[in-house]
């Protein structure tokens, strides 16, 4: 048996949308103004209809209707047996779709369901009718199902602490169609609605995300799924349960340390806190919250706990200039959260000293000299901000060369050198101190000529 097939997109007829809604898409044909002109014929012709063995998924598959008129007479077997011919046509909302011949008594018709919605439709095959057989409609309830979905609920860890923020994925999976996902994801929990997402035309298994705070939830294994709504083309679903576990607020433990523990003033000192938490004695990550820093009962700073560092840590950095000398007495003190009780760490002594600058008065005697007389190379230190006498070594050098040295006595120091070997000119002398233990190093130049 030959067969003609013709494939047919309903999106063509305006009528029939995504939006239509099921058990009202189609409706029977009416005949005034758009039924074929009557035939001759005085029987009525039986028609037997080849329907699908499932419904196919609305949007993405095609829906196959096969129709053959039985050759009979008033639709038994008495009679001519006379084959049917003429025309099937295809109406939908009184909107012919297609028209087809029949083929020894057989038309086939092959539906796109591209862009409509799931549900129950109801079309209209009129028949023309010939010499031998009368015009009629042919009403036909299909149905269009929507894609099976798998929805899946994933969370990066699943044991958190109370006051944690709980992270969540949802995933909505459509078993390899491509079609825009639309509708929500809504997360529950013992009957509860944790979050509810809407679903925007997302690309299929593109994850949503919800961040949940557990403030104030008793510590416990909570069930958790995710709840696909479905759409006009896809199917609702449920994820398997997530079982996340709350734990009670956990311990803290602040360490401190510093760089350098005995700077000058002026200095800069680098102050670092770490604070380890751990739940049942056991170690777990990702402190958050605030440290202050507090140097002899006043904070000194407020710095937030950096997470991506295991421990967490703050650092802060401060200058000690402006201080008076003397030792410090310097704590971290992490303020906790609702997940994390408070902790202090062991005090650290920090001394802060003063090392006063100095100043070299340099001179140089005869000057200018003619030579090969000798000359004095006279260096007395003070203090810029004190009155204690530097003690410790002059260095008096020339291009970077040392050319002679000396020992303070009473902050001075001379020292003679011969000038039978230098040659007329202008030099340019460095004399440079050293410094001492309450003192700081300094250095001056003068210039010598020589004749």
């Amino acid at each position: 048996m030959n067969m003609r097939r013709v494939v047919l997109m309903l999106l063509a007829i305006a009528t029939l949308t995504a939006t239509v809604p099921a058990q009202t898409g189609f409706t029977h044909i009416k005949h005034a103004g758009s039924k074929p002109l009557p035939a001759t014929g005085t029987y009525k012709a039986c028609f037997e209809d080849q329907l699908p063995g499932f419904p196919p998924v609305a949007g993405k598959q095609s829906y196959y209707i096969g129709v053959t008129a039985l050759a009979t007479f008033d639709c038994t077997d008495e009679g001519p047996q006379t084959t049917p011919t003429g025309t099937l046509t295809l109406y939908y909302d009184e909107q012919a779709v297609a028209t087809l011949a029949l083929d020894n008594g057989v038309a086939d018709f092959t539906l796109s369901t591209a862009g409509i919605s799931a549900g129950t439709y109801t079309i209209t095959l009129a028949y023309s009718g010939d010499a031998v057989y009368l015009p009629q409609s042919l009403p036909i309830s299909i149905t269009l199902v929507a894609a099976e979905t798998t929805a899946t609920s994933v969370t990066s860890n699943s044991t958190w602490v109370v006051g944690d923020k709980v992270s969540l994925d949802g995933y909505v999976a459509t078993g390899g169609y491509t079609d825009p996902i639309n509708g929500t994801i809504t997360f529950t929990s013992k009957g509860y609605v944790l979050a509810s997402i809407p679903l925007n035309n997302m690309p299929t298994n593109f994850g949503v995300q919800a961040s949940l705070s557990s403030a104030g939830v008793p510590p416990g294994t909570y069930n958790v799924v995710a709840n696909y709504s479905g759409d006009s083309l896809h199917a609702p679903s449920t994820s398997t349960p997530l079982a996340i576990t709350l734990l009670a607020n956990s311990a803290t433990t602040t360490t401190l340390t510093v760089s350098p523990i005995e700077p000058e003033v002026g200095d800069t000192v680098t102050l670092t806190a770490q604070v380890a938490r751990s739940v049942n004695d056991e170690p777990y990550t990702g402190a958050e919250g605030y440290v202050q820093f507090v140097a002899n009962d006043t904070v000194i700073g407020t710095l937030p706990l950096n997470a991506d560092y295991d421990p967490s840590q703050a650092v802060l950095t401060a200058s000690t200039a402006g201080l008076k000398p003397g030792t410090y007495d310097v704590v971290a003190k992490f303020l906790g959260t609702a997940a994390d009780s408070a902790s202090s760490s062991a005090q650290q002594p920090v001394t802060v000293t003063f090392i006063p600058s100095t100043t070299i008065t340099f001179i140089i005697s005869p000057n200018p000299v003619t030579r090969p007389a000798t000359i004095y190379l006279t260096a007395t230190v003070s203090e810029n901000n004190g009155s204690a006498v530097p003690t410790g070594t002059v260095t008096f050098s020339y291009n970077g060369n040392s050319i002679a040295s000396g020992t303070l006595n009473n902050g001075t120091v001379q020292v003679p050198l011969a000038t039978v070997s230098l040659s007329a000119g202008i030099y340019t002398i460095t004399a440079d101190y050293s410094g001492d233990a309450n003192d700081g190093a300094s250095e001056s130049t003068t210039t010598l000529t020589v004749q």
